[in-house]
């Protein structure tokens, strides 16, 4: 996920990642989040994100999810 519109837009599930203001409602959530040890997203364990960066990711949604990239610029 490198674009952000991205991830507003529906995926191979044809839901959105991300519901901005509603982490539960949010597809990305459902997919980082491990259920009995295993999340769907890495889909490799050693790659798998900690509960801080989940709770990171949820407060982000939950706040409104905007992007704040840096604008790239021309040279």
């Amino acid at each position: 996920m490198t674009q952000f519109d991205r991830l507003l837009a529906g995926g191979e599930s044809g839901r959105k990642a991300i519901e901005p203001g509603n982490p539960d409602a949010s597809h990305l959530i459902s997919q980082i989040t491990p259920v009995d040890g295993h999340a769907e997203m890495p889909d490799e364990p050693a790659k798998s994100l900690s509960l801080i960066e989940i709770d990171l990711i949820r407060r982000w949604i939950a706040e409104g999810a905007i992007n704040d990239s840096p604008v790239k610029r021309n040279s």
